[in-house]
């Protein structure tokens, strides 16, 4: 999934290729009937529809729905339009792999710790939010990059300057509490390997 959101990516970026030329076409075209000089190329009909094509494909594999006004039409889109769907897209889908990596924690003492506990319950929820579409990209990149703090503090602590492993344990403690913070810290919170 994760290539193919990249993909998507690149085809978004080869669209706005097409735009640019496909926009550079027109003008020309437009110039010579203006001036009553020739009929515009052939291959600008052509053009235009592969670029409709395209991007018609585009905005369905990144899942954008067509907009109507209130009369019935159909309103214009725009590339920036998917690129941001895309992103959303992005960031959702790096979140649920964060929050994957977070149930798979457990601690090496107890089957059943309470703060772990919670704390999965609560990743449950948010991964019900995004699948919903009731979060934002925005709610979902402020939730990884705390769920991600938690995981650095499980596996990168010994790796870290006194400064850094102080400022990552007051992050953890701030979002997560302290009981859970000091497990991690302790090297007591670990992730299951499948």
């Amino acid at each position: 999934m994760w290539q193919d959101l990249h993909e998507l990516q690149k085809d978004i970026d080869e669209l706005k290729q097409k735009a640019l030329r496909l926009g550079s076409l027109m003008q020309d075209a437009g110039v010579q009937l203006r001036s009553g000089m020739v009929s515009p190329e052939p291959d600008l009909l052509t053009n235009l529809e592969h670029y409709l094509k395209s991007f018609q494909q585009i905005r369905s594999l990144v899942g954008v729905e067509i907009q109507y006004s209130p009369q019935g039409h159909v309103l214009p889109e725009s590339i920036n339009s998917l690129e941001t769907a895309l992103k959303r897209k992005l960031i959702h889908h790096q979140t649920r792999e964060v929050l994957d990596s977070v149930l798979s924690l457990c601690h090496d003492q107890q089957v059943a710790f309470a703060p772990l506990d919670a704390l999965k319950e609560r990743v449950e929820e948010i991964k019900n939010l995004l699948n919903s579409g009731k979060m934002t990209a925005s709610e979902s990149q402020t939730r990884m990059h705390e769920f991600q703090q938690l995981l650095k503090l499980v596996t990168e602590a010994e790796h870290l300057n006194d400064q850094e492993w102080t400022a990552l344990m007051d992050e953890v403690i701030r979002v997560f509490g302290r009981p859970l913070a000091t497990a991690a810290a302790r090297g007591h919170l670990g992730m299951l390997v499948a």
